[in-house]
């Protein structure tokens, strides 16, 4: 469901702030399967650990793009995990190619309508898509972040007219519920990061070095759908197999603003994916 006013479903949009009720703890005592381990041994193709949902083709389990990010953005108290998600990775992918470059997430914001006007929740893709491939994002230093909403953008990129260059998608490709596959997702994720919808529970808030499995109890309350950056895949010695994470909280969150996220394959049978949408942007 789009949003245009405060009337919308907010169940059905996505954007979960890091104010207000989101305050970071030190640590977090509950551990995943595995995920307290020093062990150091090297799984191979023969393994039984191996992962099953890697493609026969690959010898490599670990794969990470970590190094090529900036540190964790904070995204401040309104829902703008999505923004702050977007220009994170085109960036990414920009830098895989040789070209770094910072850009602004509120430049995508104060141009993007169809948002909560009290949240800045999305729930469509179709305008973001829209604006990305025409105009594209302009620096973060022509447009810096603010995280507010309805900031009109400086003279320099005002109307998207600008000298300062602008960084441009060839195509946005979001997928939902049962289109979202694992086993496709790991190809994609293999060659650069993509984006992804979660729907989140409050202990996420103290995830530190465990890997997220979601809701851990009934006292675990629902806090809504949120926007993360996959950057890339792994399996701990024992056979966990993850997601890896970069999230938009700052660099308090997680292990540096970077975390863990279980996968489909690990999570038991007739579980779904911990993915409930995926945005693949084609830079």
């Amino acid at each position: 469901m789009e949003a245009t006013d405060d009337t919308t479903s907010q169940d059905s949009l996505v954007g979960v702030g890091a104010g207000g009720k989101w305050k970071f703890f030190a640590s977090s005592s509950k551990k995943s399967k595995g995920s307290g381990s020093s062990s150091t041994k090297k799984l191979t193709p023969s393994d039984e650990l191996w992962p099953k949902d890697l493609p026969s083709t690959y010898t490599e389990y670990i794969k990470s793009c970590n190094k090529i990010l900036r540190a964790a953005m904070h995204q401040g108290k309104m829902d703008f995990c999505w923004a702050v998600a977007i220009a994170r990775c085109i960036e990414a992918w920009l830098a895989l190619r040789g070209v770094v470059v910072e850009l602004s997430p509120q430049h995508l914001i104060n141009n993007i309508k169809n948002m909560c006007e009290t949240s800045g929740k999305i729930g469509k893709y179709d305008e973001i898509k829209k604006f990305l491939t025409e105009h594209g994002l302009v620096l973060e230093k022509t447009c810096p972040y603010s995280g507010k909403l309805k900031q009109i953008c400086p003279k320099s990129c005002e109307n998207c007219v600008s000298d300062e260059p602008a960084f441009k998608i060839r195509n946005l490709v979001h997928k939902k519920d049962k289109q979202v596959k694992e086993e496709e997702l790991i190809q994609l994720v293999n060659d650069g990061p993509l984006l992804a919808v979660i729907d989140i529970y409050e202990s996420f808030k103290e995830c530190k070095d465990e890997i997220y499995q979601g809701q851990t109890n009934r006292k675990d309350k629902g806090a809504g759908l949120h926007v993360v950056l996959v950057t890339g895949f792994g399996t701990t010695p024992e056979g966990v197999n993850y997601w890896e994470i970069q999230n938009s909280w700052g660099t308090g969150w997680g292990q540096n603003g970077f975390g863990k996220i279980i996968r489909k394959s690990s999570r038991g049978k007739n579980k779904p994916s911990m993915f409930v949408e995926t945005i693949q942007l084609v830079v």
